[in-house]
């Protein structure tokens, strides 16, 4: 189950490009830490395709729109669902 809260912020003067912030509860392994695990990308949506870039993860990522039933399907903040994570 996906627990994550996610905000897609446009990014001004750039049609098509936002700010993602997202935040999801840490690892259970990380009892040190406290409070949600923050990850802020980038994402330029082309329509039915798309690519995201997370500073610390690294490089871009293609991300191809797609239905909730297809093979491989996951929710996204811009599109409903798509494929691509890890490309």
């Amino acid at each position: 189950m996906l627990r994550k809260s996610a905000k897609a912020i446009p990014f001004p003067c750039i049609s098509g490009a936002y700010i993602l912030i997202s935040a999801a509860p840490k690892e259970k392994h990380n009892f040190d830490l406290q409070g949600p695990e923050v990850t802020i990308s980038f994402f330029f949506d082309g329509g039915s395709c798309g690519a995201e870039w997370e500073p610390e993860f690294g490089p871009i990522t293609r991300i191809t729109s797609c239905g909730k039933d297809d093979e491989g399907a996951v929710p996204h903040i811009i599109y409903d669902c798509c494929t691509g994570y890890g490309n």
